[in-house]
């Protein structure tokens, strides 16, 4: 599903938002499938937030249906998938310059290795990936890739993923040069969102998106 916002008459950037949840409902404020109702409700809020981000920065937003590992592998094939995503959204959208729009890569959860393997395959289309309650990162060997500013926020009390190898990944690629922030949220589990995380999240893509977003016509990707 693809979202523009009515007061941005040319996109600047793309935030492709992969899940997890559904996460065409952060654009349409439909179901996310949520284990829980607080996490439905939080997703709802967060939601609201993004698509205020996406008209103040000229952002288009592309969400997919509810993919977990097994459904959506991260793999070159399933890029390719995305792209034509996108193609297709520039026909029926008619916003041409979507085709060569910078892409600023969301991943939750189970759509995190995809989002991680997304970036690292295509880190000149990539303007910054944040990522929650992720699987092990790869650890990364280009200087592209490395140059990528990437974001990880980890729940304590996570039941689902290895803090302990994802932390590992993490020094790994920040001891390689790579452009790698980690926070751990104290006291939560796997299927939260906070205020204070919601917060982050905002925060933290509205200053990378300013700070990567340049002339479309001469430098869209600083």
């Amino acid at each position: 599903a693809l979202y523009i916002p009515a007061n941005v008459p040319n996109v600047r950037g793309i935030l492709l938002v992969l899940g997890g949840p559904d996460t065409r409902a952060f654009l349409s404020d439909g179901l996310f499938g949520a284990p829980i109702p607080e996490l439905e409700a939080s997703l709802h809020v967060l939601g609201q937030e993004l698509r205020t981000l996406a008209a103040d920065h000229g952002l288009a937003m592309l969400g997919t249906t509810r993919q977990g590992p097994a459904e959506l592998p991260n793999q070159a094939q399933t890029d390719e998938l995305i792209f034509e995503a996108i193609g297709q959204a520039t026909r029926i959208s008619g916003h041409h310059e979507l085709a060569g729009s910078p892409i600023f890569v969301y991943g939750f959860s189970g759509g995190s290795p995809q989002a991680i393997g997304f970036t690292a395959r295509n880190p000149e289309r990539v303007g910054a990936l944040l990522l929650k309650v992720p699987g092990p990162p790869e650890r990364l060997s280009t200087a592209e890739a490395l140059a990528v500013p990437s974001y990880m926020i980890l729940a304590e009390q996570d039941q689902f993923a290895d803090n302990t190898v994802v932390s590992a990944a993490f020094e790994s690629n920040r001891r390689a040069g790579g452009l790698w922030a980690m926070a751990v949220e104290r006291g939560v589990p796997h299927h939260s969102l906070t205020p204070g995380h919601r917060a982050l999240t905002v925060n933290w893509l509205r200053a990378v998106v300013a700070l990567r977003l340049g002339d479309p016509a001469q430098e869209p990707l600083r």
